[in-house]
């Protein structure tokens, strides 16, 4: 019992933070933003658990006053201290950061630092704090289930064309949904599926338990399975290597969890022993027989004239398959061997992944299907994605062994790079400490602008964070986990069986690990260290299955019962498993780690049974061998087992269902509001707020037609919402009275507050969006007040969660009964007081304003991108408000300094020589700051040698050299900073050979630019240029644009360029043969007609006068006005006598 109100309402807060928070990561963006997606949901979930932080702290010190427990868990508490210690890490490798206050307040695009952890620590520690009633797990696990239905329905909106969204990538041939990246999407449901699937065996278990079966209960099974296969077809859709992989194991692994608990119960209850052929054979051939029927009907699907006929007839055969390996457990049959059926079905799917994987005609068939073809490039290491991560993945092997120090600007070294393999480089920190082992060849795969900041690697990912250090206690963390939940599952008991267990994991990962040595891929340890683990507890449950089959009872723990929670352990430790694999091969998102510390406290407090089962545990059944009831009445005495109706709860003062009906109306009150909030829109820049509000949920604003795509997600989650919801309910006996059961009053209930509400906040959004359109504007100053209005609109978003976060709190807080203490008034305002200061410390400027920054930032793009000097100053503006918002935020200091620049070399009629050297010297201050609070950020080093170079351009004499020289020394800072950056080197050979006309320096610098990539064709077209231009050297300026082309056929300036020095040269039969191909290779350029032109003259020189009539004269038909009558004089002089 709570100590006091106060502590009992800080309880409750807690409960309606966690529901809110595993709700905002999947299902929030902000459209508004540039960002859109991770770091919007990470500042809106990081301010919710700032707040949460504060009530905790106030329910711990009202339980030291009154001297009552003050946590209900310890250090020993499994996962408590590995959580601990993993702050702890996160902590240490931000303090000895390279870049520390990007290491505690995250990234720009990511925003994963240390404060993000505590963030998801927050929902950890207040799971195992307050999570410890069934009516509690209850509403946590239908949201968290409820919450992928919007982001799989989304991805399904998408991939039928219907999204009401203007995205601008192709998000219909992969679907992104709510994450904006079709990889984060699936590693989020991957996720989530196990738990649905749990939740839909629980559904047929009440169907079969009761006579007569409940309306809800159907109910409630067809809900989930709908929301199941929408997950499975979103995951489909986001044709995801990792993901898949990943959702492959954790629907192996949880049907073969459950199998094993089967087959010891069936060896617990009847314990004779018998020969383990038979069960090995009766495994064998339900596997072989599932599997023969599901091709069978695969293979007629493909023959018949059905588009997707063989998804049909395989999907059919799923279901006969799964209908009668469903029917053999609830008849207590085969449940000695299903697990060697599902370890088979297992086996042949591995073994067949693999197949797909090795070239030959197999591989040629697969890789043709749109769906799952991508699953043929699992071992593709040397072109693609996969080239890209093995790329990456060797530079961060060089990052994280032992190296010279990084250097600074400066000069100054890296004062820790001794602890560097220890302690990492701190959180956040690859974009900066990656760029001196960046792989040249990276740039020929991938835009040569960006720079890794994520080895697409969980485990290489903590190595560069945290080091050997950070990199234990992940392997803690995930060994931890595995431990605890087959340990509650009765799977991994004495000491004998651990050891066994690390033995295996350890052996197989250094077996992989010696394997890839071998191959000479030693920076796959980052791939063998989750396989191995994956693999040797994989073997580790088969060995025990095994030992079962063959030694009967003895194998089995004599205290072995099978847990309450079995069927959620099962499904829990499954979805961690599988996204322990994910990861591995792509990026841990918000919402996969907020669902993963959320599924980490379930985990723990279910397994020490912190809650009652809904009815006590089920007897031993009867297994098949022996005699006794089977079908119909084995069914009906299943069903007498156990209790036909919960028990009505009481409640004082009222109906006892009002409450739970109205928390769980407002917990789908708020999806559906995070819902408005990201679909409603106004790009048609309407006035009316209705017109806003139906657009946004039925109109394809691109195509401008109706598709009702938004809608469809909002009524589908909010009656699925409702219909399983309430299910839910009833099952808990939630709902029951002593009189039947109101369900008229309860449905009005739901659908007044969820339908209310809906329309209530998205009318509030619609009409913000409306009221903006109204705004006049006339000056500078109106339109950045005017984006501060757009920016300010998430402030209503942000008053919704915290409006129904207290609503629910205060709803739950009255099923609590008060404390008997005596309760002085200050308590309340200490809390008041506390939230206040948090807000005002942490929530304003590291949540709240980052994202109004980036609002503002976004808003400013669209100006400053503009050749209008007068929009240019509109843009500055913008970006100038946006840094008093985020003031370190150098990214956006790289763009105002890009538009100062921009404007600074306009031809403003407002600009005299005074104001335009005001610029230039403002352009400076904030260029130079950037570099300031960033300095191992490689773009402000060049950007300031960029400045200083278009600087010199409007100056003469000795400040022209002397801004040159700054530019110069610059570059140099750059390229300590990423030597093996050939654009930068480039550059400077640029500078040395056009403006500074130091020859020796050009040619130092652009050898070493060939020698570090010399099949970057940028390089070699600058060498042509400079022999062309400066050297005068002919010959050599056309064999380095012939290399260009061999590198780059279609560049199609290159092309005139060399034809134009062919011609020169009196080449005419290279520059007949290099132009007629270039009219087919670029068909479109712009000085096609230049192409032509050159070409008759080339034909004329050979003596082909007629043909070089004809090309004169389809030169002139292109040519543009201004050279036409450059082009018509050749044609007279073609058509001369003299020229027959």
């Amino acid at each position: 019992m709570s100590a006091s109100k106060l502590s009992a309402f800080c309880d409750r807060f807690l409960e309606a933070g966690w529901l809110l928070g595993v709700t905002i990561t999947p299902v929030f963006f902000n459209v508004y933003s540039q960002r859109v997606f991770e770091p919007d949901k990470l500042t809106t979930l990081r301010a919710l658990a700032t707040i949460m932080a504060v009530f905790w702290l106030i329910r711990f010190i009202e339980g030291w006053r009154h001297k009552k427990t003050l946590l209900p868990f310890t250090w020993r508490t499994p996962l408590v201290l590995v959580a601990l210690v993993t702050m702890g890490i996160y902590v240490l490798s931000s303090l000895f950061s390279l870049v520390p206050y990007t290491s505690f307040v995250g990234s720009y695009q990511r925003l994963q630092g240390t404060y993000t952890l505590f963030a998801y620590l927050v929902i950890f520690f207040a799971l195992l704090t307050g999570l410890h009633t069934r009516e509690q797990l209850n509403r946590l696990i239908t949201v968290l289930i409820l919450n992928s239905l919007p982001v799989a329905l989304y991805g399904i909106i998408q991939r039928n064309g219907l999204d009401p969204l203007p995205w601008a990538g192709d998000v219909q041939r992969r679907v992104a949904a709510n994450m904006g990246n079709a990889i984060f999407v699936a590693a989020y449901l991957i996720m989530i599926a196990p738990l649905t699937g749990a939740k839909i065996v629980e559904s047929f278990q009440d169907i079969l338990r009761r006579e007569p079966s409940r309306v809800t209960d159907i109910l409630r099974a067809a809900g989930y399975i709908f929301i199941f296969v929408v997950q499975v077809l979103t995951i489909i859709y986001s044709q995801s290597r990792g993901p898949f992989l990943g959702i492959g194991l954790a629907l192996l692994l949880f049907p073969y969890l459950l199998f094993l608990l089967l087959q010891r119960q069936a060896v617990m209850a009847d314990p004779e022993k018998r020969p383990w052929y038979r069960d090995l054979l009766s495994g064998l051939g339900l596997a072989a027989g599932s599997l023969a029927v599901i091709g069978a009907l695969a293979g007629l699907g493909m023959v018949l004239p059905i588009n997707g006929g063989t998804y049909i007839g395989g999907g059919l055969g799923v279901l006969i398959s799964g209908g009668f390996w469903l029917r053999l457990i609830m008849e207590r049959k085969g449940w000695r061997w299903l697990w060697i059926g599902w370890a088979f079905v297992g086996l042949l799917l591995a073994l067949a992944l693999l197949a797909i994987n090795l070239p030959g005609p197999l591989q040629d068939r697969v890789r043709e299907n749109p769906t799952f073809g991508r699953m043929t490039r699992l071992l593709q290491w040397e072109s693609g994605s996969g080239r890209v991560r093995t790329l990456i993945w060797e530079g961060v092997q060089e990052l994280v062994t032992p190296h010279a120090p990084l250097k600074y600007p400066d000069g100054r070294q890296d004062t820790w790079n001794s602890l560097r393999p220890l302690i990492g480089y701190g959180p956040e920190s690859m974009y900066v400490a990656y760029n001196s082992f960046y792989k040249v060849e990276l740039g020929h795969i991938e835009s040569r602008n960006a720079s890794p900041d994520r080895s697409h690697n969980e485990t290489l990912d903590t190595l560069v964070n945290s080091g050997v250090l950070g990199l234990g206690v992940y392997v803690w963390l995930f060994g931890a986990i595995v431990y605890w939940g087959l340990h509650w599952l009765g799977l991994l008991g004495d000491r004998r069986q651990f050891w066994l267990w690390v033995g295996l994991m350890a052996g197989i990962t250094l077996a992989l690990w010696g394997f890839f040595i071998y191959l000479g891929r030693a920076y796959l340890f980052a791939v063998a260290l989750p396989l191995g683990m994956v693999a040797g507890t994989g073997v580790y449950l088969t060995w025990a299955a095994l030992r079962v089959m063959v030694r009967g009872k003895a194998a089995v723990d004599p205290n072995f019962s099978l847990h309450p929670h079995s069927l959620l352990l099962a499904a829990l430790l499954s979805a961690i498993l599988g996204h322990f694999v994910e990861i591995n091969f792509g990026i841990a998102i918000a919402a996969t780690r907020t669902t993963f510390w959320a599924f980490a406290a379930l985990l723990v407090v279910l397994g020490l049974q912190w809650v009652p089962p809904l009815v006590e545990a089920a007897p031993v059944p009867e297994p098949a061998a022996t005699k006794g009831p089977s079908g119909a009445h084995a069914r009906a005495k299943r069903r007498s087992q156990h209790p036909q109706h919960p028990q009505p709860r009481n409640a004082p003062g009222g109906a006892s269902w009002v409450i739970p009906v109205v928390v769980l109306s407002l917990t789908a009150l708020f999806l559906l509001g995070t819902l408005a909030y990201d679909f409603i829109n106004n790009p048609a820049q309407s006035s009316n707020a209705a017109e806003i509000f139906w657009n946004s949920l039925t109109l394809i604003y691109v195509k401008q037609q109706r598709a009702f795509g938004g809608l469809m997600i909002v009524v589908f989650t909010a009656l699925l919402f409702g219909v399983i919801g309430l299910g839910e309910l009833e099952r808990e006996g939630l709902l029951a009275t002593r009189q039947k059961t109101p369900w008229s009053k309860i449905v009005l209930t739901y659908a007044g507050i969820v339908g209310i509400g809906f329309l209530l906040f998205a009318g509030i959004i619609a009409g913000t969006q409306a009221q903006l359109t109204q705004t006049t504007v006339q000056t500078i100053e109106d339109i950045v007040a005017l984006g501060m209005q757009l920016a300010n609109t998430l402030g209503n978003y942000y008053a919704l969660i915290f409006v129904i976060a207290l609503a629910i709190a205060w709803l739950l807080s009255r099923e609590t009964s008060a404390s008997s203490h005596h309760e002085g008034g200050w308590n309340w305002g200490v809390l008041v007081v506390g939230v206040l200061l948090a807000s005002f410390l942490l929530v304003g400027p590291y949540c709240y304003d980052l994202v109004r920054a980036d609002i503002l930032y976004k808003q400013g793009l669209s100006f400053a991108n503009s050749t209008d000097p007068t929009k240019v100053q509109v843009g500055i503006a913008h970006y100038e408000k946006a840094l008093e918002l985020a003031p370190k935020e150098d990214y956006y200091m790289l763009f105002l300094g890009k538009a100062l620049l921009a404007y600074a070399q306009s031809s403003s009629a407002q600009l005299d020589d005074t104001a335009r050297l005001e610029i230039f010297q403002r352009t400076e201050e904030v260029l130079l700051k950037a570099q300031q609070i960033a300095p191992l950020n490689t773009d402000h080093s060049a950007n300031l040698a960029r400045f200083y170079r278009s600087w010199s351009s409007r100056t003469t004499g000795e400040e022209k050299t002397a801004l040159l020289r700054k530019a110069e020394t610059y570059y140099q800072q750059a390229l300590t900073l990423s030597p093996n950056n050939p654009v930068l080197w480039n550059e400077l050979a640029i500078l040395y050979a056009f403006d500074l006309q130091d020859q020796a320096a050009y040619a130092r610098t652009i050898a070493h630019s060939l020698a570090l990539d010399p099949e970057f064709e940028e390089t070699w077209s600058l060498s042509a240029d400079v022999k062309a231009n400066i050297q005068k050297d002919l010959p050599g300026a056309i064999a380095d644009y012939k290399r260009v082309l061999e590198l780059s056929p279609r560049q199609c300036t290159v092309r005139r360029v060399l034809a134009n020095l062919q011609l020169q040269e009196q080449l005419w039969t290279d520059a007949e043969s290099l132009l007629q191909e270039t009219t087919t290779v670029c068909p479109t350029m712009t000085d096609l007609w230049d192409i032509y032109r050159m070409w008759a003259i080339a034909v004329y020189y050979e003596g082909d006068t007629p043909q070089a009539v004809t090309l004169a004269e389809q030169a002139l038909a292109l040519a543009p006005e201004a050279q036409r009558e450059t082009v018509q004089q050749l044609v007279d002089f073609l058509l001369q006598p003299a020229n027959p």
